[in-house]
């Protein structure tokens, strides 16, 4: 089902749209339900492709880590006061099935490609 379709409204427009998939297709759908001047805020669109004359605004971001907060991270998840959602789990050389499966959407929690193992076997690099 469409998103922009089912959100669209005469009478209403929304204030920001936050967007997790990154597809320009939902940038390209975007300025018929926000309003004027509305952010759209990425946090997944490395690529974005602006609409012509578009009557919103573009914004992304990334979230810069230090290894400070990565511990206090490890440290919650030992303690078990946070947990992390796995959809599901490939081997490296399954890595383009991985990111498909992440082009899809649908995941639903992190998407883990192993390399540990692909690093160690006795492969030759150049």
């Amino acid at each position: 089902q469409d998103w922009s379709e089912v959100l669209r409204s005469d009478e209403e427009r929304f204030d920001m749209i936050f967007d997790t998939v990154g597809s320009n297709d939902d940038l390209a759908k975007a300025g018929a339900i926000l309003k004027e001047g509305a952010p759209f805020v990425s946090i997944a669109n490395f690529d974005p492709k602006i609409p012509e004359g578009a009557a919103f605004r573009f914004a992304s971001f990334i979230v810069h880590s230090d290894g400070r907060d990565l511990a206090d991270l490890v440290t919650l998840v030992e303690q078990r006061k946070l947990s992390v959602l796995v959809d599901s789990v490939f081997e490296f050389e399954e890595a383009r099935e991985a990111l498909e499966r992440s082009m899809t959407g649908r995941a639903t929690g992190k998407i883990i490609v192993e390399v540990d193992d692909f690093f160690a076997s006795e492969r030759s690099f150049g």
